[in-house]
């Protein structure tokens, strides 16, 4: 019998740990992009829906009243201003809501319709145009548990309506001690759940899940790794 070395590298078994760990981060790293893209984007006063770049309506809304601090018994001008970011027209729908204590004055609306505590107006804004809606209120009796009188501004497009973008204005009250809060930017911000995306979130839930045991299964292989020690020599012999 006589013995030859062989002519094929052999992988030692460190090498084959390490290049298993290496696709292991890579493929957490992959996910750990992808819960980035899906948890991207937030709330705010402007916005557009998932859609192709060239019919993807944006659409910025701001609110805002006529007097800052309100009381029972005042009347105050909500205002809204719609613009249009985007490279066409865009029919929508904008929306005032207010507490229940606050009553609406339809007289004062133009052609909104008003039913109880909301208003909405549906208009065209051509492209690079704004839009102003206005509409006046009376405070009635305030809460002894509010802090602030918040009302919502609310835009919808398409068929059936979907909420595209919402603000909110959030008035002090006399005499009320307003603690350090920022109503009007959690109303955008919750709002940002109400865009008819609800697979984001849980499209989320589950890449960071898998992440998480990507990351665990490549510590333990790198753990592995250095608990091992390298095979001796660079090739295998083999006998005939």
């Amino acid at each position: 019998m006589r013995a030859r070395s062989c002519d094929a590298p052999v992988v030692s078994e460190s090498e084959r740990n390490d290049r298993g760990a290496r696709f292991l981060r890579i493929l957490a790293t992959a996910f750990l992009t992808l819960v980035l893209m899906l948890g991207g984007g937030g709330a705010t006063a402007t916005a557009g829906p998932s859609a192709s770049a060239s019919t993807q309506p944006m659409l910025s809304i701001e609110l805002n009243n006529s007097v800052g601090e309100v009381g029972s018994g005042d009347t105050v001008s909500y205002v809204a201003v719609l613009e249009n970011l985007g490279s066409s027209s865009v029919e929508a729908t904008v929306t005032v809501s207010v507490p229940s204590y606050v009553a609406l004055d339809a007289e004062s609306a133009g052609s909104a319709v008003v039913e109880g505590d909301e208003a909405s107006w549906t208009r065209t804004v051509e492209a690079g145009r704004s839009a102003e809606f206005t509409i006046d209120a009376t405070i009635g009796a305030i809460p002894t548990s509010e802090r602030r009188v918040t009302t919502l501004v609310s835009v919808f497009v398409g068929d059936p309506p979907k909420l595209v973008v919402r603000t909110a204005d959030a008035a002090k009250i006399f005499g009320v001690e307003d603690l350090p809060n920022d109503v009007a930017e959690q109303v955008a911000v919750d709002a940002a759940g109400a865009d008819g995306r609800p697979w984001l979130i849980g499209g989320a839930v589950a890449a960071a899940a898998l992440f998480a045991v990507l990351l665990v299964a490549t510590i333990l292989v790198t753990r592995s790794r250095r608990a091992r020690p390298e095979m001796a020599g660079a090739n295998r012999m083999a006998v005939f």
